[in-house]
């Protein structure tokens, strides 16, 4: 590559990353400088730094070759615009009303989606799984498809399930990604699984519509943390909010917990119950779970929580009451009680919010010898001997707000960022050349192009014609001008492909004229239109075949079922072919009954005498009426052989 050429770009490319295009995108510039600017061996120094990030130099000197495009890359990408709208217009039943439309949101999309791992592909099914989750044909700005395909990456779900989540809820589709955003946060921020806390926040949208949040989204994602933490299914936390949803249920559970002698929360007063089960599920598993840490015990060996083994009796009929098993409810009351445990450890005598308080505390763990530890710089901490400094730093060290595509990227490798981020760039300056008046250009000349396709092809005989000339011809094959029809046809079908290719060739040269005023113009077009030319080029070789094989076909059936073909007399109807003897205009058959035969070899005494036959019989000493029957029988055979209508006989003869 020209050595200008190499600055240009390097200088283009740093003038977008001031611009923030790519401002954290470091390693990216670093492989443009060095790509474009760096002389011949300098590329080894670059291939041994980008080994170290797991990268190839060919893969990105295919890639960055990309950046100055082709003109087949150009075609390529109009191409696949057109592929994928066409997906489109049918997944979605429209006409071509709104393919410049689609054509427009796949261009912009792509760089997008690139950046996070998508391709076209991903962009298509984007579109695709949207409209039909909405169930309407509506096409969303690129960032937002870059927000849904990113929320899709980071929480391992797919559109056509995340869309009617929230819709079901009362979230718009422009919103999903700011609601998962503030969620995530959240989540993060208490250091639990965030992909498991969300899947099951998007699984179970519908209880946003069952209970009373007050902070929408992020009051249900708070439930579902919790939950999570309790090592409970939410499941489970709504079947026991609807049991004491209703007055008769809620005063059940009351009385049970009293008569159990269990004083925990606001288990034992029905009114407290029911208001928890509309605005509160979350509270009301929590009290469920501390009703039960009063049969928890600590091992011997002192390294787990354990039931109380008196108690199984009882936490059976409080696991029953809230429709859990047993099973299930002796697990949130063991991760509540170690909960609690590990979290009183800490010294959170200093300010610190509860959040970060959970975030530290869920990093804790029990140790071989019993006692809550915490990694710090690779060596486990006591959490009792923790300073406040060194827990304000722990705290402090989560990556706090980010974006769905943030995320997204963070959780790509070196290597495929990079990637990525080039592959963006290429395509950027590959669609970006493909404006909207471009692709109207395109779909112009597609309408333009069909609709000459289809003159061509209304132009060609339909089944019922080629009906009405297979029988002109088979009438004309039992005519007896079969060689004049055969070569009529011929010609018909050399002046119809004439006719279209004229015809056809004059209006698109008015197009082309029109239309291509510069190189790129031309050679656009020139690719376009070529397979046209194809197309009409396999129509005159299909009519010469069948012209061919058709007369073939015939000479070959003729030549051995020809009547007559050696002369011969006719004693019943015969079709035969005749005068297709050689020389017919000078030696023509004779066709004619016997009876007529004399006179018309009457009218040939006229002849000139190199057309004549003469027989002269020389006087003989043979019994004359013998003689005179031999030569008039020789007689009738020449004539019945026919072989000159120009015949003339002379027999003299005399008697003895």
């Amino acid at each position: 590559m020209p050595i200008f050429m190499r600055k240009f770009l390097i200088n283009k490319w740093i003038e977008e990353n001031s611009k923030g295009w790519c401002k954290k995108s470091t390693l990216v510039l670093f492989i443009i400088k060095y790509y474009y600017m760096a002389s011949e061996p300098m590329y080894e120094m670059l291939s041994k730094t980008l080994a170290i990030y797991g990268l190839n130099t060919t893969d990105i000197k295919e890639i960055l070759d990309g950046f100055i495009p082709s003109y087949g890359a150009y075609m390529g990408g109009l191409a696949a615009l057109d592929a994928g709208s066409s997906i489109l217009t049918g997944q979605l039943a429209l006409g071509r009303a709104r393919v410049i439309e689609f054509q427009g949101a796949l261009r912009d999309t792509l760089p997008l989606l690139t950046e996070i791992g998508g391709n076209f592909e991903s962009i298509v099914k984007a579109i695709t799984d949207s409209t039909g989750a909405l169930q309407r044909n509506v096409i969303f700005t690129p960032e937002i498809y870059q927000e849904l395909y990113a929320t899709t990456k980071v929480l391992n779900t797919e559109i056509g399930v995340l869309i009617p989540a929230f819709e079901s809820v009362g979230i718009t589709t422009a919103n999903i990604t700011k609601n998962v955003e503030n969620s995530l946060d959240y989540i993060r921020s208490i250091g639990v699984d965030a992909k498991k806390v969300m899947g099951s926040v998007v699984e179970n949208t519908d209880m946003l519509n069952r209970f009373s949040f007050k902070e929408g989204v992020l009051g249900f994602t708070k439930m579902a943390a919790q939950a999570s933490m309790l090592k409970i299914d939410m499941s489970a936390v709504q079947n026991f909010a609807d049991k004491v949803f209703e007055p008769e249920g809620a005063i059940e559970v009351a009385s049970t917990f009293q008569r159990l002698g269990i004083y925990v929360g606001d288990l034992i007063d029905p009114f407290a119950l029911l208001n928890k089960s509309l605005n509160d599920p979350q509270g009301l598993i929590v009290s469920l779970a501390e009703a039960g840490q009063k049969f928890t015990q600590l091992s011997e060996d002192g390294t787990r929580f354990e039931i109380n083994p008196s108690a199984i009796n009882q936490m059976k009929k409080m696991a029953e009451l809230a429709g859990l098993s047993l099973k299930d409810y002796t697990k949130t009351v063991l991760a509540l009680t170690e909960f609690n445990d590990r979290i009183s450890d800490f010294d959170f005598s200093f300010d610190i919010s509860e959040e970060q308080k959970m975030f530290v505390a869920n990093m804790a763990y029990l140790n071989k010898d019993g006692k809550y530890v915490i990694q710090i710089e690779g060596s486990e901490k006591l959490v009792t001997s923790l300073s406040e400094e060194q827990i304000k730093k722990i705290a402090s060290d989560t990556d706090g707000e980010k974006t769905m595509v943030e995320l997204a990227k963070d959780s790509l490798s070196v290597a495929d960022a990079t990637y990525n981020s080039l592959n963006a760039i290429k395509y950027k300056i590959l669609f970006g050349s493909m404006g909207d008046d471009t692709l109207r250009f395109k779909e112009d000349f597609r309408e333009i192009n069909l609709a000459k396709i289809k003159q061509l092809s209304d132009s060609i005989p339909g089944m019922s014609e080629r009906e009405n000339i297979n029988k002109e011809i088979y009438e004309s094959l039992k005519a007896d001008n079969m060689a004049d029809t055969l070569h009529g046809v011929n010609d018909a079908f050399s002046d119809l492909l004439t006719n279209i290719g004229n015809e056809y060739g004059g209006a698109n040269k008015a197009f082309y004229d029109a239309t291509t005023s510069g190189n790129q113009a031309k050679a656009m077009f020139d690719a376009l239109i070529d397979p046209l030319g194809t197309v009409i080029g396999n129509l005159q070789q299909f009519n010469d075949t069948m012209n061919t094989a058709i007369i073939n076909t015939i000479n070959d059936y003729l030549e051995g079922n020809i009547p007559l073909a050696e002369g011969g007399l006719a004693y019943e109807p015969t079709r035969a072919i005749v005068g297709d003897n050689r020389n017919a205009q000078t030696d023509p058959e004779v066709i004619a009954p016997l009876s007529k035969l004399k006179s018309m070899l009457a009218t040939t005494n006229n002849v000139s005498s190199e057309n004549k036959l003469t027989i002269e019989v020389v006087p003989i000493n043979v019994d004359g009426t013998k003689a005179y029957s031999e030569i008039k029988n020789y007689e009738f055979y020449l004539n019945s052989q026919n072989t000159d209508k120009k015949l003339n006989i002379k027999t003299n003869f005399g008697r003895t």
